[in-house]
């Protein structure tokens, strides 16, 4: 095949012109027969190897700079690649004379499909690279990907030289100045654009080499940009915004992320001290401050930075969430705020909503103890009250039980339970009465346990030296009737918390008052004289007298003259026919008046609490050492803090364990050791 052949067969492949199967196979069987002479076969192959770069310096002449260029690059480039896989075909004899058999060339000869791509990187891309790099700087992901394509088809090494390098010198200049042109949140947008479009690259090319470009650009080489817009991006709350910055920052370095973890842990604090003013809307600006914060801080995206901040979150929340307001602990506040929910809603998505929220504030208080003795209380005055359906108090006990635990919610449980025995009591009581045809008022008593109901903690000394014999007469029947049921049963009459209706008839038009006991007891005297002005005469203390006095006073219903008490007969009429006296009282004498407590027994609830935790460390450590014999000190510290916040009671100090631990020695039920005093021994 003389030049002239070769150079027509050559132009119909490179210009993808149909060759019909006649023709090839003529084609194939001439080069079969020249490649049968070894040395004819390699002077073939240099030919085919000076045709390709003539071909190629031709079709360099006609590029043009910038994104024409560009296209004209590709095309070229899409059509010679094409082309080349024809020729190593119709030429294949040639690659097996010369690149497979023959031995004796000193230098090892490719195939001419690889020559070929060596020929364009040699001929064509490396006189044109500087251009191709700068006009690949604007183009679209499909035009970059075909430049690249074209180098990477020779090496690995080539693509890195060639391509990889200079592209991303060349995109650093250009990045590294983008945040001047946009606002931060334009420039969040931006990054994630680019390094999403970049990490297409890296897949392809099995490289890091373009998005380790964009985080440096982007992020490493303006780290005071991201910190002064960081508490910025928070304030404003951008959720947006901040999921691109959680994500761009996760790609930091580790210098970066702690950097960007202390401005979050600081910027939480700083706003969270707000709340050490407020202590009326405490639960409600921890709620807003949880919602808020909690969300944008995970922001939905799974990145690296995401376990950092979150447990900077809970750490800063949890730190919060425990400082106290005044001399009132979160804890109180909350379980206030539970009551108050409770007593506004009935069971529907609302309340499930509000109780979760309640819940997950209580997750991190420290003091749960605390909570559930104010809970307990309130959960007792709703329950005496019957201020809400005991379908709302089951909801929200399942759902603390779940949450904090059998244990937790044992009393709650039993305080329900006794409520509805109490029903079925009241049913048999009834029966009795009428099987004995016994007429009496309309009573409801409540049978409590005791221990239980948080009420020990308002038992007050004999405040009545004795019932009035109308009112003695009802509690002694039930004593009785209670007494033949439930054999070895004491019961103590609470009378603190009783509630009595009266029937009024020296007024005008009959009403009835709704009293407490003590008002009831005077009021009553008023039938044993008959007059509207009688002496004190009650059973009394002093300190119960002046205030039941003063709260009848205030309600309108007696009048004071001269020392004495007198029913004001000129009392207003009011709409509804039953009159709550016992609330018509204002708070002051209210609390005194309806629920007496010793102050020196009960006023202070820490006692009782820290009380209660005493005995519970006392036990741990006895359980301990019980089961281990002997431990060191630091071991027991570490036992007794896990195993009192697996319990979700409460987290002892170091301070408090030593103590129990002391105390525990001097009781005896452990020892110190007699060698080493920072062991312990279980004592049998």
């Amino acid at each position: 095949m003389n030049s002239y052949e070769l150079q027509k067969v050559c132009d119909q492949l490179m210009n993808m012109e149909k060759i019909e199967t006649t023709e090839w196979i003529a084609y194939y069987t001439i080069i079969y027969n020249i490649c049968i002479n070894k040395n004819n076969g390699l002077q073939l192959y240099n030919n085919i190897g000076d045709y390709l770069i003539q071909y190629l310096k031709n079709k360099s002449a006609n590029i043009q700079c910038e994104i024409e260029g560009l296209n004209n690059y590709i095309n070229i480039w899409n059509s010679y690649n094409n082309s080349l896989e024809y020729i190593n075909k119709l030429f294949n004899y040639v690659n097996t004379v010369v690149c497979d058999y023959n031995k004796k060339y000193i230098e090892k000869k490719l195939y001419l499909y690889d020559y070929g791509i060596y020929i364009f990187k040699q001929y064509f891309f490396l006189p044109l690279n500087s251009m191709i790099i700068k006009s690949a700087m604007h183009a679209d992901f499909n035009m970059i990907t075909s430049v690249f394509n074209s180098i990477h088809h020779t090496s690995k090494q080539d693509y890195i030289e060639y391509i990889e390098i200079p592209y991303i010198q060349l995109k650093k200049i250009e990045y590294n100045n983008v945040y001047k042109e946009k606002k931060f949140d334009e420039y969040l947008y931006y990054c994630n654009q680019v390094i999403k479009e970049y990490e297409k690259y890296d897949c392809i090319y099995n490289t890091t080499a373009y998005t380790e470009m964009c985080i440096d650009s982007f992020i490493n080489n303006h780290k005071d940009i991201f910190y002064t817009n960081f508490p910025i991006l928070l304030s404003n709350n951008q959720p947006g915004a901040l999921k691109l910055f959680y994500y761009l920052s996760s790609l930091g370095n580790i210098e970066y992320i702690n950097n960007i973890g202390d401005i979050y842990k600081t910027f939480l604090l700083d706003i969270g001290k707000i709340r050490e003013n407020e202590s009326e809307n405490c639960i409600d600006f921890l709620q807003q401050f949880y919602k808020q914060y909690y969300y944008c801080t995970r922001g939905g995206t799974i990145t690296n930075l995401d376990y950092k901040f979150n447990k900077i979150f809970d750490d800063c929340f949890s730190v919060l969430i425990n400082l106290n307001i005044g001399t009132r602990k979160t804890a109180e506040l909350l379980a206030i705020y539970t009551n108050d929910c409770l007593k506004k809603v009935k069971p529907t998505i609302d309340l499930e909503n509000d109780v979760n929220d309640i819940l997950i504030l209580l997750n991190y208080i420290h003091d749960k103890d605390v909570y559930q003795y104010f809970y307990s209380k309130y959960l007792c005055s709703r329950l005496l009250n019957s201020s809400i359906s005991s379908e709302v108090e089951e909801f929200m006990i399942n759902k603390l039980k779940y949450n904090c635990g059998y244990d937790y919610t044992r009393k709650f449980t039993k305080m329900i339970t006794d409520i509805n025995l109490s029903k079925e009591l009241l049913k048999d009581y009834k029966k009795y009465i009428q099987t004995n045809n016994i007429e009496i008022p309309t009573q409801n008593i409540l049978v409590l346990s005791n221990y239980i109901w948080p009420l020990k903690y308002e038992r007050i000394p004999e405040c009545i030296t004795e019932l009035p014999n109308v009112l003695k007469q009802y509690t002694t029947l039930f004593d009785s009737y209670y007494n033949t049921r439930f054999n070895g049963k004491k019961l103590l009459w609470l009378h603190q918390y009783s509630k009595i209706e009266l029937k009024t008839n020296f007024l005008a038009l009959p009403r009835i008052f709704q009293t407490t006991l003590y008002q009831s007891i005077i009021l009553l005297l008023f039938n044993k004289y008959n007059s509207n002005i009688i002496p004190i005469d009650t059973h009394l203390s002093v300190d119960i007298l002046n205030q039941t006095i003063q709260s009848l006073i205030l309600a309108g219903i007696c009048i004071l003259n001269n020392n004495n008490l007198e029913l004001n007969v000129n009392y207003t009429f009011r709409k509804n026919i039953v009159i709550p006296i016992h609330k018509y009282i204002n708070k002051s004498i209210q609390k005194n008046e309806t629920t007496p407590i010793n102050h020196a027994l009960a006023g202070d609830y820490k006692t009782f609490i820290q009380q209660d935790r005493n005995i519970a460390v006392q036990a741990v450590i006895v359980r301990l050492l019980k089961t281990r014999k002997t431990l060191h000190i630091t071991t027991i510290i570490e036992q007794v803090i896990n195993q009192m916040i697996v319990s979700n009671k409460f987290k002892p100090t170091i301070l408090l364990i030593k103590q129990m631990i002391e105390i525990l020695v001097e009781k005896e039920y452990i020892i110190r050791d007699s060698i080493n005093k920072d062991w312990y021994n279980y004592q049998i």
